[in-house]
């Protein structure tokens, strides 16, 4: 048998890609007509891994890609369109605030506040918050609010 010897497998796996290909083709359309032509329906079939894999897919390397991703008007509109900001999916939203920290998107900062007082896991908030610290809004944010603390329920409290 082949597995009793070196080489290759006796077989050559084939394995489908069309849930990664409709991630790619709307990103592509996405950048391309700068969300024109999107509608909410384009990710109403997509599984939740699709979902975490298109929003990586915005955040890639590529110039084109980074460019449009600092269109404020453009993430306003996806947002719109596919709700992001709303989901109940704390993977989608801490890629989506990611992705909006970046881009300096101003009207953010109070779902993105939110979101960081619900959760606790610290592989969402260690990055965000460092994020908001990089980011203007986010600084100016943090150094308005220095006389508050807030504790672990939640709620601000005034220092004393």
């Amino acid at each position: 048998m082949w597995f009793k010897s070196p080489g290759r497998l006796p077989v050559d796996n084939s394995f489908d890609s069309s849930l990664l290909d409709a991630c790619i083709a709307l990103k592509t359309k996405i950048i391309s007509n700068k969300g024109l032509d999107c509608k909410a329906e384009d990710i109403k079939d997509f599984q939740p891994q699709q979902i975490l894999k298109f929003l990586d897919l915005l955040q890639d390397e590529e110039k084109s890609c980074q460019t449009a991703m600092k269109d404020t008007e453009l993430l306003q509109k996806l947002d719109m369109l596919y709700e992001f900001s709303k989901s109940g999916n704390a993977e989608v939203k801490w890629r989506w605030f990611t992705l909006c920290i970046k881009a300096e998107k101003d009207d953010i900062l109070q779902p993105t506040i939110e979101f960081l007082l619900s959760v606790g896991r610290m592989k969402f908030v260690r990055p965000l918050y460092r994020l908001l610290f990089n980011s203007k809004f986010g600084l100016c944010f943090i150094s308005s609010y220095n006389c508050l603390e807030v504790d672990f329920s939640g709620r601000e409290a005034a220092v004393a």
